[in-house]
Parts: C-alpha cells; sequence; structure tokens
C-alpha cells in the first residue's frame, strides 16, 4: 500500500496514517509512504521509516516544483491519499498497467467542499471528477455531509472509516486533589479553523471570576499563535493559561492522562477518552465558545464537527458542570469516555483498508499537459504570494 502524505508535521493526519501504518505493518503488509512537501519532523519521520520506505517528492523546494511523480510501486494494491495536493500527485503516479484504486482521504469539512479557486483545488476536484464517489472516504458523517452539496448526492454512500487510534493497555486519570485547580489540557495546531483557542481565554477568565479555580494548558504551535497570544493577554489569564509549545506525540498519553479535562478537537478528543480523560468537544470554525459536550455521549461517528440538531451549551457553563460533579460521577464519565473510545480501535485497521478497497474502483485519472501546465504556474504564482507576505492558498 502507498500512503501519499502532504507534510511529515506532527498533526492529525499525520498520526492518524502513522498508527495505520504501525497496525498494517505488524499484520505483514508492505507499505511505502511519499512525502508531498520537503519539510518535516525528523521524530515523525523515523516512526515511518520504522514500518515503511519513505520516500519525499520534493527536496529542493517546498513542494515538487514539476507535475511528476514515480511510477507506484509494483504490486501496489491502493494509493490512499490525505489532501489536495497529494491527490494530484497520487494521480500523477498512476499508470497504464499499474493502475491500483486511488483513494481520497477526505479529513476536513472543507478539503473537497468548496467551489475550486486555486490551483490545487481545481486539479484535485478534476481528479475526483474522474475517480468517482467510491473512491473518496470520509473520516465522520459531519464531514461527508459537508461536502453533499458540491459533489453531489451520491456521496451520501461513500465510505466512512473512522479515526482509529491505538488504544492504552490501562487507563486511569488523576484524581483531584482537594483545593487544587481544575487542569483542563488541549494538543493542537494553532490554525484559523480551530477556534476555541481564541474564544477559550474568555471563558477562563469568566469561571475564575465566579470563584472556580481553573488551570489550561495548551500545546501546539502555529502560524495563528500571535492571535491566541493576545487572547490570553487581552483576557488577563496569562498566569492560568500556559502555551507549552509542541508536545512529542510519544508523551501524549502521560501529558494528557494527568489532566482532569480535555478540550480539543479531531483525533485527540478519541485518544483522551481511552486514556480515561472526560473530552470536550470543540468545534472547528465555531465562533462562539460552545461545545456540543462530551465526546462520549455523541452518536455516530462525528469529532470536531456539528451533527444536525445538537444542542450547544456554553463552556463556562459544561466546564462549571464538570467541576461540580462528584468523585463518582466523575469515575462514571471516566468509564463512559474509555467504554466509547472502544469503538475507535487501531485494530480494526485491516479490515477498514478491505472495506475500503471492496468499494474503491481501480481508475485512470489522467492529467493531460492543461493540468500540469495549470500546477507550475499554480506553484509559481503561490511562491510569489508567500514571497510578498500574502500566505499560501488556504482551503476555506
Amino acid at each position: 500500500m502507498l500512503f501519499v502524505i502532504g507534510q511529515g508535521q506532527l498533526g492529525g493526519i499525520e498520526t492518524y496514517c502513522l498508527r495505520m501504518c504501525r497496525e498494517l505493518h505488524r499484520r505483514g503488509h508492505m507499505l511505502e509512504i511519499w512525502f508531498v512537501k520537503s519539510h518535516a519532523d525528523a521524530a515523525i519521520v523515523r516512526e515511518f521509516r520504522s514500518v515503511a520506505r519513505v520516500r519525499f517528492l520534493s527536496r529542493l523546494a517546498a513542494v515538487p516544483l514539476l507535475p511528476i511523480a514515480p511510477r507506484v510501486p509494483p504490486g501496489c494494491d491502493l494509493v490512499f491519499t490525505t489532501g489536495r495536493l497529494s491527490l494530484i500527485f497520487g494521480a500523477f503516479a498512476l499508470r497504464r498497467g499499474a493502475c491500483p484504486p486511488l483513494v481520497a482521504g477526505v479529513f476536513s469539512q472543507w478539503e473537497y467542499a468548496r467551489r475550486p479557486s486555486d490551483y490545487k483545488s481545481r486539479i484535485s476536484h478534476a481528479v475526483l471528477d474522474k475517480i468517482g464517489w467510491r473512491n473518496l472516504v470520509f473520516c465522520t458523517e459531519g464531514c461527508r455531509t459537508a461536502h453533499l452539496e458540491a459533489r453531489g448526492e451520491e456521496i451520501g454512500a461513500a465510505y466512512i472509516s473512522p479515526l482509529l487510534v491505538r488504544l492504552p493497555e490501562r487507563a486511569g486519570a488523576r484524581e483531584q486533589a482537594p483545593g487544587a485547580p481544575l487542569k483542563i489540557v488541549s494538543v493542537g495546531s494553532f490554525t484559523p479553523f480551530k477556534t476555541y483557542n481564541f474564544t477559550l481565554p474568555a471563558v477562563i477568565a469568566a469561571l475564575r471570576a465566579s470563584g472556580l479555580a481553573v488551570e489550561w494548558t495548551i500545546f501546539g504551535d502555529g502560524s495563528e499563535r500571535p492571535r491566541v497570544e493576545e487572547a490570553i493577554e487581552s483576557a488577563g489569564v496569562g498566569d492560568i493559561v500556559r502555551l507549552a509549545g509542541r508536545l512529542d506525540y510519544a508523551d501524549f498519553p502521560n501529558i494528557v492522562g494527568a489532566a482532569d479535562l480535555y478540550i480539543g478537537a479531531g483525533t485527540t478528543l478519541i485518544e483522551a477518552s481511552a486514556l480515561g480523560v472526560p473530552a470536550l468537544v470543540a468545534l472547528d470554525d465555531n465562533p462562539d465558545a460552545t461545545t456540543p459536550g462530551y465526546f462520549c455521549d455523541r452518536a455516530g461517528t462525528y469529532t470536531s464537527d456539528v451533527s444536525d440538531g445538537e444542542a450547544l451549551t456554553d463552556f463556562a457553563q459544561t466546564i462549571a458542570a464538570f467541576a461540580a460533579l462528584s468523585a463518582a460521577e466523575r469515575a462514571a464519565l471516566r468509564a463512559r469516555s474509555i467504554a466509547r473510545a472502544q469503538d475507535y480501535s487501531i485494530a480494526r485497521a485491516e479490515s477498514e483498508i478491505h472495506a475500503i478497497l471492496s468499494q474503491a474502483r481501480p481508475v485512470l485519472p489522467r492529467l493531460g499537459l492543461p493540468a500540469r501546465l495549470a500546477y507550475m504556474i499554480g506553484v509559481v504564482q503561490e511562491a510569489v504570494r508567500v514571497a510578498l507576505g500574502k500566505g499560501a492558498y488556504r482551503v476555506r
């Protein structure tokens, strides 16, 4: 199997692929990883190298300058891509006589849901049109729903493969000492759509003003860090909200497992729950400080996306209610959290791959000269945008 990944940074997509590769390798599958972008986290690349053959499609520039990809490995059964750029290069890699199913894994509710404007969106949408809905795999129900209007009602039958995690052998949670502050932890990159990083400082300030002792530690980094710092300063909570920098993925169980409460998005909700730490859902792109509640109490495969008709409550109200729980009530919530995480065991990895393969179809998405020229022109234009301080093209 070939996994084509945009970049080798520590993030939800990368750790998901790493967990899948570890489990598939353990079961005897041969794996190859292609990173499209050149910059990568050395630690996570080492982890991938321990279970798969790793190669970078670009070394001299941030992304490949030419729309050329190596041929897929001989005997490859599946090409799994994780975003627009990786889908494009997965398509470039297919040749006549070597055409396993090309699958577009969709991990963001905005990935292919908007009208294509930049070159990556235009070319990747063209690839999707050619490979069809059977070769789309969504990570949550909300993600699939968000794409219905743009991709057509037929993708309502596209496969949903949940975000799988490695469950800890033993889960336990910190017992809050009498008088100790409520310890909240979050882990995630500082990106525009993770709006809880901007709205929660004011919530923490309100909780303290109400008399609740609380502290919030945030692990992460990214382009929106200055905005997070500004929100913390504006709320006047710099003494109880700590920006702890990037978290080594191997330290996640120890750090998060010592928390009373977790607030976050995506896969981390499942991982925190598996550790017995109640996880409050932070919705993507939510301008308000509201939550649908605990991950363990949500039905379906929703993570940080909203379900139709789901009631939202204020974070301040929900956190205060958690703080008021008795020891027995917290124990019951921890037990529900652990039980819910069992549905996302990485032991399902092989069966998920077989389910994806049973629906996907081998289609040769020929990308002709116009698409290749559009890619090269787009790379140059994006480089100019970055040089002028306008930033890379974003899907929003």
